[in-house]
């Protein structure tokens, strides 16, 4: 209990006390975003709330442009992260930019393109009526791209922050005059503190 309020002491300290930036409404955004789609979810789940075809609709509509809006975000976060630990290299803001734009676009398209190609069925359990979806033709093919596209970020994305920190640690190993934890240490703040003022 006692730890709890020191993370939500230091939460507050490292959030809602700092000057607002991109990075702290993204954080909030997608944050937040989470109970709202649960909400949503839920709305359109349980069996004992009645929604008429619209709603039913709307809320589908709603889930997953919600899911895209949120993976972009973390996609933008994750990008400035490791802008940060590049230190600020114009070459890998580049890089970055032009690959999560591309998936980016890519997923949009194949979610407009799935959504468009969505039926929704209505069936009866226990006495109430629940709506059901279902991808027809090649959307059932093109969903699960989006899942493969987001796995390809991922993947660059952790392959590209360990290769920093395995430069910067062997970088320190030559150097061995300097205490090493202390060194390492002094790095990482330094690479993350751009990611920080923000």
């Amino acid at each position: 209990m006692i730890g709890h309020w020191h993370s939500d002491e230091r939460k507050v300290e490292l959030v809602w006390r700092q000057r607002w930036s991109l990075m702290t409404v993204l954080y909030l955004s997608v944050r937040y975003a989470g109970i709202l789609y649960t909400v949503i979810y839920m709305l359109g789940s349980l069996p004992s709330v009645s929604l008429t075809d619209v709603v039913s609709n709307n809320l589908f509509f709603a889930l997953n442009w919600m899911n895209a809006a949120v993976t972009v975000m973390l996609g933008v976060i994750i990008a400035t992260r490791l802008y940060a630990m590049y230190l600020r290299s114009r070459k890998m803001l580049i890089f970055l930019i032009v690959i999560l734009l591309s998936l980016t676009i890519a997923c949009g398209t194949i979610t407009a393109t799935g959504i468009n190609r969505t039926s929704g069925e209505e069936s009866i359990l226990s006495g109430t009526y629940q709506c059901t979806y279902d991808y027809q033709g090649d959307a059932r093919l093109l969903m699960p791209i989006t899942w493969i596209l987001r796995i390809v970020w991922e993947v660059l994305a952790l392959c590209l922050a360990v290769w920093i920190t395995v430069k910067n640690i062997r970088k320190q190993l030559q150097r061995p005059t300097a205490p090493i934890i202390e060194e390492l240490f002094r790095i990482l703040m330094r690479t993350h503190a751009v990611y920080f003022a923000r």
